[in-house]
């Protein structure tokens, strides 16, 4: 019956023969030298002995187990289809902001800065949301398991929609709209 040993320095396993106990061998691996003795058999666990005792009488009545669930997973957010419609009526929340500011501008000779600056975040979001639903989501809380490029792009669009808006604000003020 072959003899399970142990190397004292490396704690590496061999499995030897009876003839081996007692002779002095050397391990494979970090090559000490020592004698060939049986593993010494395992502690008893003690948690082990606890688990195995019966359950104690319940005096409430027989106890009613659920079962754990794993917790909940990330929301997986809209479908793409869904998306691609958000992203449609944000286009043409866009249009409509610009539109409404410069029928504004031309009725009554004055123009709101709010509209003016959202109106570029909406269509930019809008129309990039109806070619890749993804980029949308990478700007927002549901695009934590997307690809860096995602992510990339989004900001990128994030970028260009102050820039625009730094314009439009820029060209509002020096054409002597003031706020207030």
């Amino acid at each position: 019956m072959p003899l399970t040993i142990s190397c004292p320095q490396c704690q590496k396993i061999y499995r030897v023969g009876e003839q081996t106990a007692g002779k002095q061998v050397r391990c494979q691996q970090c090559k000490a030298v020592f004698v060939a003795q049986a593993a010494a058999a395992p502690l008893p666990d003690p948690l082990a002995e606890i688990a195995a005792l019966p359950a104690p009488a319940n005096p409430l009545g027989p106890r009613v187990t659920t079962p754990i669930q794993p917790p909940a997973a990330a929301p997986a957010g809209p479908s793409d289809a869904v998306m691609r419609m958000l992203s449609a009526g944000m286009t043409v929340l866009g249009l409509v902001l610009l539109v409404g500011t410069f029928v504004m501008d031309r009725s009554q000779g004055m123009i709101y800065l709010a509209p003016l600056a959202l109106a570029p975040l909406s269509l930019i979001l809008g129309i990039t949301g109806v070619i890749s639903p993804n980029v949308v989501r990478a700007a927002g809380k549901y695009g934590g398991h997307l690809s860096w490029h995602y992510k990339a792009v989004a900001w990128g669009l994030m970028g260009l929609y102050l820039v625009v808006t730094l314009l439009l604000l820029g060209w509002a003020l020096s054409g002597g709209y003031r706020p207030g």
